[in-house]
């Protein structure tokens, strides 16, 4: 292998393309919150399955989810304000059938995981999706189009996009800038009495470079008011830099689901030493909550811990304090008392205690292996053989001890060596270029060639892909190991509700699905369908890999032709051509 070489870049050389919101810079004052503008977007007491700010793979939560009223589709969803709707979402995932309105007072209503709309809506969003030719669409209507009142029926609560259960997602935004804010400042009303629970603290052994050591839970049990580890009151270390964190949940009485909190507070010998309060977070910033929470324990065991210190790179706006960082800066034998104080919206509050001494010892940091040093907060530079990556200042939260390797692989459906870098358990917050070369990727299926990762669960993603002479070129969100590809195998489709005779049956149902899982920037399976060589639009829904279509009225008795294509991003296509009767 030819040397490795690396250049830290000093000045932007590159771009790489994003999917977050950029934030948008304006003259005017930020819109006023006012506690009694908005009405409940339902006619039920609030009982909730999500938080705002909430944290959730890759992303906060930037809304409340309302659960309905009997645990079952189909409550009215009313407009809380009056407005005119801005913009209507049409997806297979994220937040499936979705409503966006826009009131007089700067912000921006949303309404998520919708059954269905009001007719006026429905109308005008299933003629964009005809004009459009497919289901997922993100429309922007004229703001006279489709005025509506405070109060008014829009829509009927559902479980489309990414949702699990029946309920309404609903945000309030400010207008110009989208920037998500807490919709219970504005007055929407939770009863809640009920105190958060905490489960454990987690204390961090660090070293000066924000790398953790030895992370330890400390299991809490309640002893009269307060949360103290059930180990003992004390906790004992050898470190002279300590990182803490905290897993909490919030409850309310009548309801299972167990929510975010709203504020925690950790005070460091009465001294308040990290604050965040989960009043807003911009789309620009959600994918920083990686920085925030302990990215393996989320990873690898799905529990989340609030780590009460912030690395560099951790620019979150819900950090109001943080004194050192957070970071607890011990000395031998001079022992330090933590406090956590947790609430919620409502203030109900919980409080842990505990005290953290350091020992006389060698604490034994060692560092996996490493070849690599990489600023975070400037573009570098990575080449060897076969390979250039460019990271951007927006790529790591933190410098990065980082193990590169390659080597060669002669699967007949790889045509390059693999390329392994970094650690799954490390996050990334921004997309870097990968560029590698070819080898061996016959002519005529240049068309079928992407940049692939293949996990531990051997499943592999495609992360897209273009052609520079003989190289590839693609934009990458994680750390992996990567390698040119191709797939020249055609997407399924099976019938789940379909045969010659359809007179007794309302609607056809079909299974789609492909051998890749797309990632980053890369399409997600497609599809069209017609009916007599007219184009239909058929609901896509995700989370069960099915598009539906339900017959309407108007559809004549007699023999019909159904055609369905389904593509992937590589434009392998299936095509099914199915005669029925109706």
């Amino acid at each position: 292998m030819l040397p490795f070489l690396l250049i830290f870049m000093f000045h932007l050389l590159f771009s790489c393309s994003s999917e977050v919101v950029k934030p948008i810079v304006i003259d005017k004052p930020r819109p006023t919150i006012s506690t009694n503008y908005f009405r409940s977007p339902v006619n039920h007491d609030i009982k909730l399955a999500g938080t705002f700010c909430e944290l959730r793979p890759n992303h906060f939560h930037t809304g409340i989810d309302i659960k309905s009223a009997a645990g079952v589709v189909g409550d009215d969803i009313f407009a809380v304000a009056d407005g005119y709707v801005a913009r209507i979402g049409a997806s297979p995932q994220g937040y499936g059938y979705s409503l966006y309105i826009a009131h007089p007072n700067g912000y921006t209503s949303v309404y998520g995981h919708l059954l269905s709309f009001d007719k006026n809506i429905a109308d005008y969003l299933l003629k964009q999706q005809l004009i459009q030719q497919r289901f997922d669409v993100q429309l922007y209507p004229d703001s006279l189009l489709l005025p509506v009142k405070k109060g008014q029926i829009i829509a009927k609560m559902g479980n489309t996009g990414s949702s699990k259960g029946a309920h309404l997602h609903f945000e309030i935004r400010e207008t110009v800038s989208e920037l998500p804010v807490n919709p219970l400042l504005f007055g929407i009303k939770v009863s809640d009495n009920q105190a958060p629970g905490i489960s454990y603290a987690r204390i961090y052994d660090l070293d000066q470079g924000f790398n953790e050591f030895n992370a330890k839970n400390l299991m809490a049990k309640k002893r009269g008011e307060f949360f103290v580890p059930s180990t003992g009151d004390t906790i004992k270390t050898f470190s002279s830099l300590v990182g803490l964190g905290i897993n909490t949940r919030d409850g309310q009485i009548g309801n299972w689901n167990k929510n975010g909190v709203y504020e925690i507070k950790m005070w460091i010998n009465d001294t308040l030493a990290y604050h965040v309060r989960m009043d807003s977070v911009s789309f620009d910033q959600t994918r920083m909550i990686n920085a925030h929470l302990d990215y393996p324990e989320q990873r690898n065991k799905k529990n989340y811990v609030h780590k009460c210190y912030s690395v560099p790179g951790n620019k979150l706006r819900i950090i109001k304090n943080k004194q050192n960082r957070g970071v607890l800066k011990l000395f031998i034998d001079q022992p330090k008392r933590v406090k956590f104080e947790v609430k919620d919206f409502n203030m109900n509050t919980a409080v842990m205690k505990f005290i953290v001494l350091r020992k006389s010892g060698d604490p034994k940091f060692k560092l996996p292996y490493y070849n690599y040093k990489l600023p975070f907060d400037k573009p570098s530079i990575l080449r060897d053989t076969g390979i250039e990556v460019l990271f951007t200042e927006r790529t790591f939260f933190k410098d990065q001890e980082l193990n590169f390797n390659s080597n060669a692989d002669r699967s007949s459906k790889i045509y390059s060596n693999v390329y392994n870098i970094g650690e799954a358990n490390v996050p990334v917050f921004d997309y870097y270029k990968v560029k590698i070369r070819e080898n061996g990727v016959p002519a005529h299926l240049k068309s079928k060639a992407f940049i692939a990762s293949c996990d531990e669960r051997n499943q592999e993603s495609n992360w897209g892909g273009s052609w520079e002479g003989n190289w590839m070129t693609g934009n990458i969100r994680s750390y992996g190991s990567f390698y040119i590809s191709i797939d020249t195998i055609k997407p399924t489709a099976i019938p789940i509700i379909f045969n010659a005779n359809m007179t007794k049956t309302s609607k056809i149902v079909f299974k789609i699905d492909d051998n890749i899982t797309p990632a980053g920037q890369t399409e997600m399976l497609n599809y069209k369908a017609y009916i007599d060589d007219e184009l239909i639009i058929m609901v896509y829904d995700l989370k069960t890999k099915t598009i539906t279509y339900v017959f309407p009225s108007s559809l004549s008795k007699g023999s019909h032709t159904f055609k369905l294509e389904v593509f992937d991003a590589l434009k392998n296509t299936n095509t099914r051509e199915l005669k029925f009767n109706r």
